[in-house]
């Protein structure tokens, strides 16, 4: 009985515990894992992975490599959209720096998005990510910055 009743208050505590977020969720519970699958998305043209990698606001900023500035998560969302649509291109990383900390982390990475018998211009890809309240990971800040060409 006393097995019993120590069962049942196991079962009635997980029941009204918060709920957890778990990897397989899409939840990001470290930087290193919200790095891979933020790349892995765009390597992988997912966009629904991909937008779960980035913060659970509208408010975001995003740097073009030209410049121009994507200012919401919608609109980060439509030109990703547009842009994995199309199948011709490859985005091949080289990471230049990691610096992980216990509230953030920064990753940069050189970058070259090749079409076929077209290499990219390289630019840099600076990204931030850290923890939300819910305890997931999330890209916080991405600016990408274009190399010099020789």
């Amino acid at each position: 009985m006393y097995t019993r009743s120590r069962i049942l208050v196991v079962l009635l505590l997980l029941t009204t515990l918060p709920h957890t977020a778990v990897a397989g969720d899409g939840c990001s519970q470290t930087f290193t894992d919200v790095v891979e699958r933020h790349v892995a998305a765009v390597k992988g043209r997912d966009l629904e992975s991909y937008m779960q990698t980035l913060a659970p606001r509208d408010e975001h900023l995003m740097i073009l490599p030209n410049g121009a500035r994507l200012r919401s998560k919608s609109a980060i969302e439509s030109m990703h959209k547009e842009w994995f649509m199309d199948a011709t291109w490859k985005f091949n990383t080289r990471e230049v720096r990691r610096d992980a900390r216990e509230h953030w982390g920064l990753v940069v990475y050189e970058v070259s998005v090749d079409r076929p018998n077209k290499p990219g211009n390289p630019f840099l890809l600076s990204m931030l990510f850290a923890p939300e309240s819910d305890g997931c990971w999330y890209l916080q800040h991405d600016q990408n910055t274009l190399l010099p060409t020789e």
